[in-house]
């Protein structure tokens, strides 16, 4: 028998080293000070420098060393997945903070070429990171034959949940449907997230 796994859905993670990521997580931390984020109501949803820094360009501001470290591994994105890895790349990126109790819903980020998450804290049971078969009608239809799934793999399976922790960087293509559960710890979960296009 010869099996054929069409259309492969690539997801990277790297591991930040140990000096970048206390960098980065003063950087943070003086960043979050400067907002009102504990402040606001947030119904249950993350914290984000999304819409209030309209230029999106957390790293570029604020974290100039882990920008030089995301566009480098960027590159070897590009490269895995069969793109010229010298590209011109333009990045936005922007905070998250997520204290105890707040999620972010499903959603993807499409028009960019690849997204990505950094935790900078990352405390146990904070959320996971849970991505979505990206093929709507897979799901539609094998759900009403969940009665008869074995052991979850692959082929039976529409999540996959990847557990942040500090210091882990991941990398996908940015239509993939993910969410963030909700963080269940009593600590506050913080991490760096960002989008990348190739300019012409």
């Amino acid at each position: 028998m010869q099996v054929d796994n069409l259309f492969p859905t690539p997801l990277l993670t790297f591991t930040i080293p140990e000096d970048l990521l206390k960098n980065s997580i003063t950087s943070a931390n003086r960043y979050i000070k400067t907002k009102d984020w504990k402040n606001k109501r947030h119904f249950g949803r993350s914290l984000t420098s999304y819409h209030s820094d309209t230029s999106r360009n957390y790293l570029g501001s604020f974290d100039y060393p882990l920008a030089e470290y995301i566009n480098l591994q960027s590159r070897s994105y590009l490269d895995y997945v069969g793109f010229d890895p010298d590209s011109d790349l333009m990045i936005e990126s922007w905070l998250n903070l997520n204290p105890p109790d707040t999620s972010h819903s499903k959603h993807e980020h499409y028009g960019c070429f690849m997204s990505g998450t950094l935790w900078l804290v990352a405390p146990e049971k904070s959320g996971n990171f849970v991505i979505h078969d990206p093929l709507g009608v897979r799901p539609q239809n094998t759900t009403q034959y969940i009665f008869a799934r074995k052991t979850p793999n692959d082929y039976n399976n529409d999540l996959f949940s990847v557990v942040p922790e500090a210091g882990k960087m991941i990398m996908f293509p940015s239509w993939l449907p993910h969410q963030v559960e909700s963080n269940q710890s009593v600590e506050d979960r913080i991490s760096v997230a960002f989008n990348i296009w190739m300019k012409i």
